[in-house]
């Protein structure tokens, strides 16, 4: 720039502000075990690349039909989480897509198969002891 008259000249540097380009690439993943769970049971549910010490709500989603809300879940502080969250009793037997989604609408999915509710059996009791004590577990162990 020049200041007519004077024959003086400035020079201004125009700098731009970088702003960290295209935002990070959503890298969560979940897995549900076996992908498969009696309605009204629990299913253990992990998962790693989201965003640090958010709560992330988890759902699952028939082809018809409302969702089916399961809760929410606390990451931690390196991302991960593990959780166990019950599939409610009235839950329609059948193939879900489990999806774990975070505030800003980025989530991971997976196939779990719901099945019907047990009826009281000695394997239903059996499988009520063992998810008792892998809970009582992960309390001790976290």
């Amino acid at each position: 720039m020049s200041v007519a008259g004077t024959g003086t000249t400035a020079q201004l540097p125009i700098t731009f502000a970088d702003d960290g380009g295209e935002p990070p690439v959503f890298a969560g993943t979940i897995d549900a075990g076996s992908g498969k769970v009696a309605a009204g049971k629990k299913l253990a549910i992990t998962g790693s690349g989201y965003e640090p010490g958010e709560t992330v709500t988890v759902e699952l989603r028939a082809k018809k039909g409302a969702p089916v809300s399961l809760g929410t879940v606390k990451v931690g502080n390196d991302g991960k989480f593990s959780a166990s969250v019950t599939v409610p009793k009235k839950t329609q037997p059948g193939k879900y897509i489990l999806a774990v989604s975070q505030a800003d609408g980025d989530e991971a999915t997976a196939t779990v198969h719901v099945n019907r509710a047990g009826g009281g059996g000695i394997v239903d009791v059996i499988r009520d002891i063992v998810d008792a004590l892998l809970d009582f577990l992960k309390g001790l162990f976290g």
